[in-house]
């Protein structure tokens, strides 16, 4: 009897666990959820979308910050209305915050985005607060994708360089050994 409600302890820890594992959690809130890329004329829209559940709002000084962002547009930023928006550039790199101007609830879908003048996808972050409805403060980070040049590191390039180089000269040590090679048909190449 013993050993049979252990069992089926066991079994029911097992089957929570696999059923919390296998559903998603719900994810709403100012973190950005979706990149979409878009084409307009010799720049690239960015758009980020967020969504408030019903159990969220945003209350002014709420924000969503993106970070890590190349060869930014100055002046493109956009955003759902209710928010204002913050660029701070430093060595080429873009950061853009939006904040809440006035208060929002959800359920509610919010756009955030910005232009770009390359579509390559890099790594970058984030980082947002927003309310419950009960009011108490929520926020969140994590890593998004956004503009970025993906570019060999030197030592790569370096790597590659020395490796050609080393595959050239055996093939060259080959054939110099193969033309002096009596009976090889090569002799007339030594």
């Amino acid at each position: 009897m013993r050993i049979h409600t252990r069992l089926s302890s066991i079994l029911t820890l097992a089957v929570i666990v696999v059923v919390g594992l296998a559903a998603k959690p719900a994810h709403a809130s100012l973190a950005p959820e979706n990149t979409v890329v878009t084409n307009h004329g010799s720049d690239f829209t960015f758009t980020y979308d967020a969504s408030l559940s019903g159990n969220e709002k945003v209350v002014g000084g709420d924000f969503l910050t993106i970070a890590g962002i190349e060869h930014y547009v100055p002046g493109s930023v956009f955003s759902s209305p209710g928010f204002s928006s913050m660029v701070s550039t430093t060595g080429g790199i873009t950061d853009i915050t939006w904040v809440a101007t006035k208060a929002k609830g959800g359920p509610l879908g919010l756009d955030f985005g910005f232009l770009s003048t390359i579509s390559e996808l890099g790594l970058g972050s984030y980082a947002y607060t927003d309310h419950s409805k009960g009011g108490q403060m929520l926020g969140g980070s994590g890593t998004l994708q956004v503009p970025a040049t993906i570019t060999p590191e030197p030592a790569s390039i370096t790597s590659l360089g020395l490796t050609g180089l080393l595959v050239l000269a055996l093939m060259l040590f080959g054939r110099i050994k193969r033309a002096r090679s009596p009976g090889t048909g090569l002799e007339a190449f030594a």
